[in-house]
């Protein structure tokens, strides 16, 4: 799989979440007894570092950091990861992406820091739907204030599958303003689109290998809660659709693509328009044969 979207100019890019209970172990009682020697979140690591499938470990990384990081990386009545521990998960995997696709992606930029007892935004969910008749006490909580400088940045196609862990980057506009767009299919099940006002198709209307072969970049994240599931069955879509699509599918999807790409490229589709006249044929029919003159160059190489 990894070799097809590496073909395709695709790159595929799986992130390990950390997950608040193998963050916290020390506050699982006892009765439920002390952690598996092995997991799913070490036989996925070990499996996706066998196979040389891009990786970001934040799982490993934040419980390296859990004694010296600044500040909190999970809130005490919050499910996911903190507000700052996102901040630095967005802003690795924005580095980690320029290096590996050559982009140059917009800046993730904060100049301060502000620090409260106060959880704001995902970081007291758990709490808010408590009921409580009194407040809890909170850690000192940590949010950057942070902007996106996109000025002469690129901003690619990135389409997410994930749990909801990536909500905070989604939901807060930031994904939106990192990618063009930003894509969430969440747990497969539902495609949401940055910048969009419509609500969120269900994947089975989603043209898949359209929208696959539209991306620079395919993240897939899960917090080690849900790896039991993971990836929610993007791959197993993805073999089917080959599976039954068949070569010929699969070459009209490619061949779209292409034909897209030129339009889009001012320069070209002036050049396709030009032989379309010499030719005496439609440019549609002339931008065809361009598209399909391109692909099969790259099928020789």
């Amino acid at each position: 799989m990894p070799g097809y979207f590496q073909q395709e100019n695709i790159l595929l890019l799986v992130i390990l979440a950390p997950g608040k209970g193998s963050y916290y172990p020390e506050f699982i009682p006892e009765r439920y007894g002390s952690p598996a020697a092995v997991t799913n979140y070490s036989l996925w690591s070990d499996g996706l570092q066998k196979r040389h499938v891009n990786l970001l470990d934040f799982y490993a990384w934040f419980r390296s950091m859990k004694d010296t990081s600044r500040f909190p990386l999970y809130p005490k009545t919050g499910v996911h990861w903190s507000q700052y521990g996102v901040c630095l998960a967005m802003d690795s995997t924005v580095r980690f992406l320029e290096r590996m696709t050559g982009e140059d992606f917009p800046e993730i930029r904060w100049d301060s820091i502000e620090r409260t007892r106060s959880p704001r935004y995902d970081d007291k969910d758990i709490e808010d739907g408590m009921n409580l008749l009194f407040p809890l006490d909170h850690l000192e909580m940590a949010y950057p204030n942070m902007t996106v400088a996109q000025n002469g940045k690129a901003r690619v196609p990135v389409l997410t599958i994930a749990d909801s862990y990536y909500w905070q980057w989604f939901g807060s506009g930031i994904a939106g303003q990192l990618f063009n767009p930003a894509e969430f299919w969440y747990y497969f099940e539902e495609a949401h689109v940055s910048g969009s006002q419509q609500p969120p198709k269900k994947i089975a209307d989603v043209p898949f290998l359209e929208k696959i072969l539209q991306q620079r970049v395919i993240i897939l994240l899960s917090t080690d809660a849900n790896l039991s599931r993971f990836d929610y069955g993007f791959c197993d879509r993805l073999i089917r659709e080959f599976s039954s699509s068949g070569a010929n599918g699969f070459n009209e999807a490619l061949l779209k693509k292409q034909m897209d790409d030129i339009r889009h490229s001012p320069d070209w589709y002036k050049q396709v328009i030009e032989k379309a006249i010499t030719k005496g044929i439609s440019v549609d029919s002339m931008l065809k044969l361009d598209a399909q003159w391109v692909l099969d160059q790259k099928a020789r190489q």
